[in-house]
């Protein structure tokens, strides 16, 4: 029986996925015949008249995720890889760095990672948040994580006792720090006043904090899991004066 070709590649990709995910510095065999078959899937074999820019990392995502099995961060890096290097990809030098920093695939990974966290309340940790606001101490035993652009949101809940309820935000950029942070480019602590909603800062604008150790969502789970015990820490150890009704 005949085996098609890429059929034999991505057999061949499967076979060595440990041998492809520990050499991610360079270009490497297995690597390279991945690159060859999005060269061959997407490129006309004529290039005179073909414009790099018209490719689409989206595409090339895609077909790597579907058609050859590969993981999705690492078919993100392959397909961004691809886009970046272009006509110089095939070329003998090794000197590619195929691998792609943390905090970009941090930045690229987040929207899938909170949603994915938001539903497995499993992981949330077991916490309790206390704090004295106005002078009188208000516990909340439960809380929820919402999702929110570029950062995430902790809902305590509705206090009937003074009518509102306390939401704690976080909102990221990812564009500074170093290597291997990131900033807290806001975060404030939301409730209902006399005058509509307000807003409070919760922890310093442009505080850095690491990002997670590694790219895998269970790292992602462990930096979660710390980021809210921290959060509570600090909620716990305050005293607020809200405007409250």
């Amino acid at each position: 029986m005949r085996i098609k070709k890429k059929n034999v590649l991505k057999e061949s990709y499967i076979i060595n996925e440990a041998i492809l995910l520990d050499q991610l510095s360079h270009i490497k065999p297995n690597v390279k015949k991945v690159l060859k078959l999005i060269k061959k899937k997407f490129l006309p074999k004529e290039l005179n008249s073909f414009h790099w820019w018209s490719l689409s990392r989206y595409d090339i995502q895609e077909f790597l995720e579907n058609e050859m099995s590969i993981p999705e961060i690492e078919s993100y890096k392959i397909a961004s890889f691809f886009i970046k290097y272009g006509e110089k990809l095939f070329s003998e030098s090794e000197s590619y760095v195929y691998d792609l920093p943390l905090k970009k695939v941090f930045g690229e990974m987040f929207t899938k990672y909170i949603r994915k966290f938001i539903k497995e309340k499993h992981n949330y940790p077991d916490l309790l948040f206390k704090t004295k606001i106005n002078g009188k101490e208000y516990v909340w035993d439960e809380y929820e994580i919402w999702d929110s652009y570029k950062g995430f949101s902790i809902y305590l809940g509705y206090d009937f006792a003074i009518e509102t309820s306390i939401v704690i935000n976080f909102f990221f950029d990812t564009e500074k720090g170093d290597e291997n942070t990131i900033l807290i480019g806001e975060s404030t602590l939301r409730y209902d006043g006399v005058d509509g909603v307000e807003r409070i800062p919760f922890i310093a604008n442009n505080t850095e904090i690491d990002l997670p150790k590694e790219e895998t969502y269970e790292s992602f789970v462990e930096w979660m899991q710390e980021l809210i015990t921290n959060s509570q820490t600090i909620f716990n150890n305050s005293k607020y004066r809200l405007k409250i009704k």
